[in-house]
């Protein structure tokens, strides 16, 4: 999968007439002998990437000079437009004579960096009676889940799901 990503930069209006800009997109990491070279850019400047770890550089020239900025203005970001893969961990038995029922679940989100955190999920429960096809209960919650015999559950048949939600991607339901 692929997205769109926009850059916008400016130079002081004073010396804009004499400045121009390059660009530069590393999907990283990069080998050195890999590295893309800076190419003329006018602002904004849109990419459409793949998912991966990216840096954007860019830096001002002067017109009709060697003279260039040596240090780019740099932007490091993570395209993740996949859906989290939710799994249920723990769980009790498919006969419980358990006071309560607890579950417990993680995903795999990732965070703006491209590494791995369950906190950048946001959980979504249900609990349905498959005997009355009723939902009792459905909303955010967090691992563990615990119902709590006689007051949520009582005895019967229950389908527990969950599922993920990072940004605008919904994850497919563990039951």
């Amino acid at each position: 999968s692929s997205s769109s990503v926009s850059f916008s930069f400016s130079t002081d209006p004073a010396s804009a007439a004499s400045v121009y800009f390059k660009c530069q997109m590393l999907r990283l990491p990069t080998s050195p002998v890999n590295v893309p070279l800076f190419q003329t850019c006018e602002s904004p400047v849109t990419y459409t990437q793949a998912d991966g770890r990216y840096k954007f550089s860019v830096q001002a020239l002067i017109t009709g000079s060697s003279k260039m900025d040596n240090t780019p203005a740099t932007e490091s970001f993570y395209i993740d437009t996949g859906a989290p893969v939710v799994s249920i961990t723990l769980a009790p038995g498919a006969v419980s004579s358990q006071s309560s029922l607890s579950f417990h679940f993680q995903a795999e989100c990732q965070d703006s960096t491209g590494g791995v955190e369950d906190e950048t999920c946001q959980f979504y429960c249900s609990l349905d009676d498959t005997v009355t096809n009723t939902v009792l209960e459905a909303g955010v919650c967090r691992s563990p889940k615990v119902y709590v015999s006689g007051w949520q559950v009582y005895d019967g048949h229950y389908l527990f799901r969950v599922h993920a939600q990072q940004g605008a991607n919904i994850g497919v339901e563990a039951q």
